[in-house]
């Protein structure tokens, strides 16, 4: 929690920058690797541009999501449906799945988003559907895929899946494009 009488702060996870948050002007909360600012709590921040806003501000390692996005076109040119593969606990994966989806619906791609997961026990069985219903799979940067990696790639077979970050791509996808 935020302590009392502070001025500045180094919010170092979601909790801490969500308390931060909470007292508004008094407490200015900075952070690093605020992929997970993204999050919907973070976005209610009414001049919020993903890095600064309100009495927060840091620095972001939000992958180039639109860019993901024109990959899965590259590898999969003739995909018509394109799965988007997450764990729903994870905030930053929505807002992932979110833009993407977006992007890609503009591009006149059928789009299907319910390939959530909310524990690493539903990979599998989830990751299998997507692979069955769709030309090509992304999964977003995601700590439970990441770490489901290996159980994932042993149920898409050959449906090219895109990544939102390097260790997802070492486990089971075609490739990514991300910040190292």
């Amino acid at each position: 929690h935020v302590i009392a009488n502070e001025e500045i702060v180094s919010a170092i996870n979601s909790l801490s920058t969500g308390e931060a948050l909470k007292h508004d002007k008094e407490i200015i909360a900075f952070r690093g690797s605020m992929e997970s600012f993204t999050a919907q709590e973070f976005s209610e921040i009414k001049d919020f541009n993903g890095t600064v806003g309100g009495n927060i501000s840091g620095t972001s390692d939000l992958a180039p999501l639109t860019e993901q996005a024109d990959m899965i076109l590259e590898i999969a040119p003739n995909a018509k449906t394109v799965g988007l593969l997450y764990c729903s606990a994870e905030p930053n994966s929505a807002y992932q799945v979110k833009v993407v989806k977006e992007y890609l619906e503009k591009k006149n791609i059928t789009v299907k988003d319910n390939y959530s997961f909310s524990a690493s026990s539903d990979v599998a069985v989830v990751a299998a559907a997507a692979a069955a219903e769709c030309d090509a799979i992304y999964i977003p940067t995601d700590n439970t895929a990441a770490s489901c990696a290996e159980t994932i790639s042993g149920v898409v077979g050959d449906v090219p899946v895109v990544a939102g970050e390097e260790g997802i791509c070492a486990g089971c996808s075609v490739v990514t494009l991300s910040i190292d």
